[in-house]
């Protein structure tokens, strides 16, 4: 009778454990992003300072590579720190290992383009183009362009 319960009170113990152990399962969402993308530009020396300054314009969420698990894609601006001079901006895409974001890419084939969501593991952009009265500064006709993994890299899909 005794080695019964002991046995019972085993298989419960353990199975709260389980189910403790998988409650606590990584979790992307915008500020894991942001760590990534701090973590990104750490690596890389590039550091806020009195003359730079950098910041994340926006985060989005999903599933990139069909694996089940949410990736994040996040928009950054690199400037001086005076007046509004940007000195370069991108997309940085990191995919999730299961207990931390990893660096894939920073793409910088449409720096100004506005991430609009991750939706069957594409990239939805949304870009400006100028139009033919448009000053250099401002262009005005917005158009879409789509984003996929294709080997690791982000391709513009047609």
């Amino acid at each position: 009778m005794k080695s019964t319960n002991l046995f019972t009170l085993t298989v419960i113990f353990l199975s709260l454990i389980s189910l403790y152990s998988k409650s606590q399962t990584f979790t992307v969402n915008e500020k894991t992003a942001n760590n990534a993308l701090m973590d990104y530009f750490k690596n890389n020396n590039i550091t806020n300072n009195e003359d730079k300054v950098f910041q994340t314009s926006q985060v989005k969420i999903g599933d990139l590579n069909n694996d089940k698990k949410n990736d994040a894609v996040v928009r950054y601006v690199l400037g001086l720190n005076i007046g509004n001079a940007i000195t370069g901006n991108g997309i940085v895409v990191f995919l999730n290992t299961g207990n931390s974001l990893k660096f894939l890419t920073d793409y910088q084939e449409k720096p100004d383009a506005i991430l609009k969501s991750i939706t069957n593991c594409t990239i939805l952009l949304e870009i400006l183009n100028f139009g033919p009265n448009d000053p250099t500064c401002c262009p005005s006709i917005k158009s879409n362009a789509k984003l996929k993994l294709e080997n690791n890299i982000l391709t513009e899909i047609k």
